[in-house]
């Protein structure tokens, strides 16, 4: 099964996107 190029970014930005959150949420809480 190909993975497709579109799948990846959106995946990529998923990742990147939690990633914000949480410093952003560790920015808050400390």
């Amino acid at each position: 099964m190909q993975i497709s190029p579109l799948f990846f970014l959106f995946f990529a930005l998923y990742i990147a996107t939690w990633f914000e959150f949480l410093k952003f949420i560790n920015i808050i809480v400390s």
